[in-house]
């Protein structure tokens, strides 16, 4: 009978397990669309950041054509001022003649007929004069028409251009966020790629976009990345892609970074995807949490325990750190030194490879924040040979000049408070990169 009863109790867990297989299978095609959907708008919106390149790009032409026709403008408009002075100069001179020439006639006619052949001469000779100015005003006038005609169709060119400036001018705004989640997703997705793949293959023209991105979506938007490692995981901050466990890490702690999470201020516009390390679950059917991490049934309704994931919790993987688990652990603990957690961390990483130089360069700062300069020295020498980095030399020098300093000033017995002032200067002297 007890056996028939386990029997039992296996066919209807097998029943459940069918059921729950039913639902996940029924909503695989909508799933499918979901994602046919995603890899869609994320192509449009690949798309769309080309245009904007090229758009971008067009406008710059634009610009210098602008440049170029504005200084075309003002030369012409420079010899237009200049052509003006002389016409008006030459009326000046051709009036003066007209004056000249009407005073001779009446000085002529008075002479009656005296001398009347050179009179003639004279007055041809102003005549001619008098022709030679009004022939050279004409030309000038015809100039300046001329130039005032280019200058209208600069003008007229200067208007078209700026209009298709200004027509391509959103190129250049803020894209706000205030379209559909996922598009917007999508968009810091492939913004998120490209930053990972620059990093590989620094390309001008996709860095150009890159920087398009940067400045026009996540600055204008005050787009933060959200670091998770060593937080506690948080339904409404992040998506469990996988469950561990482990005893070497806090309860519900993140260990690994799938994907990038974004926050805009206190709202999440992209969750992200996570491991987390858990060892206690609550029973899908009660609520009730596990008492011991061992059980497999809930010891207050006897249901089967599964983590979130629907694995049954005996399946679970135990999570094996890796040298930069530890790494990244200690990073966090420094940002809000917190370095004695820091050193511990980096302690565990460096017993696996106690050779990983990135351990030792952040166990080298961790030293060195608390002024244990020899230490310091000591682990950079060490990277240095197993990788020679000219920076980490540059680092050893200035570590030593520090340590100098703070033996003298130990060997001065100054005040506790004098002492530890100078301690801060030296600390805060070229610190450590």
């Amino acid at each position: 009978l007890e056996e028939a009863r386990k029997k039992a109790e296996r066919v209807d867990e097998l029943e459940k397990l069918v059921a729950t297989l039913e639902g996940e299978i029924a909503a695989v095609p909508e799933l499918k669309a979901k994602v046919n959907s995603l890899e869609n708008e994320s192509t449009a919106m690949a798309e769309a950041a080309m245009k904007m390149t090229a758009l971008e790009s067009e406008r710059e032409q634009l610009n210098a054509q602008m440049k170029a026709l504005e200084e075309r403008v003002t030369t012409l408009t420079g010899q237009l001022d200049a052509a003006k002075h002389q016409v008006a100069e030459m009326t000046r001179r051709l009036g003066q003649k007209e004056n000249e020439l009407a005073d001779f006639r009446v000085a002529a006619e008075s002479r009656a007929g005296t001398d009347e052949g050179g009179a003639r001469v004279e007055i041809e000779q102003l005549t001619n004069q008098v022709a030679d100015q009004l022939l050279a005003i004409q030309k000038f006038e015809e100039i300046l028409r001329k130039s005032q005609e280019q200058l209208t169709a600069k003008d007229e060119e200067l208007a078209l251009l700026r209009n298709k400036v200004a027509t391509i001018g959103d190129a250049g705004r803020p894209i706000p966020l205030n379209t559909d989640g996922e598009v917007i997703s999508s968009f810091i997705d492939f913004f998120d790629g490209l930053d990972t793949f620059l990093a590989k293959n620094p390309m001008p023209e996709l860095a150009s976009l890159h920087r398009k991105l940067l400045d026009r979506l996540i600055i204008p938007n005050e787009i933060h990345y959200m670091a998770v490692i060593s937080e506690s995981f948080d339904e409404s901050q992040h998506i469990a892609t996988d469950y561990f466990r482990s005893a070497k890490f806090p309860e519900k702690c993140i260990v690994f970074e799938v994907e990038k999470g974004y926050r805009k201020g206190s709202s999440i516009i992209k969750k992200s995807k996570v491991w987390v390390v858990q060892n206690l679950f609550n029973c899908k059917a009660c609520q009730t949490l596990q008492s011991n991490p061992d059980s497999r049934f809930c010891h207050m309704c006897g249901a089967r325990m599964t983590a979130p994931n629907g694995l049954p919790i005996e399946s679970l993987p135990w999570f094996e750190p890796t040298p930069t688990t530890y790494l990244r652990f200690a990073e966090r603990m420094m940002e809000s030194q917190r370095l004695d957690e820091a050193r511990s961390y980096l302690t565990e990483g460096l017993k696996i490879d106690p050779e990983f130089v990135p351990l030792l360069v952040k166990m080298a700062e961790v030293h060195s924040q608390g002024s244990e300069f020899p230490e310091a020295i000591q682990l950079l020498q060490k990277a240095v040979s197993l990788k020679p980095d000219q920076r980490l030399s540059d680092q050893i020098k200035a570590l030593e000049v520090k340590n100098t300093i703070f033996q003298q000033a130990r060997a001065l017995n100054l005040p506790s408070g004098e002492f530890e002032k100078l301690v801060n200067l030296i600390q805060t002297k070229n610190p450590p990169t």
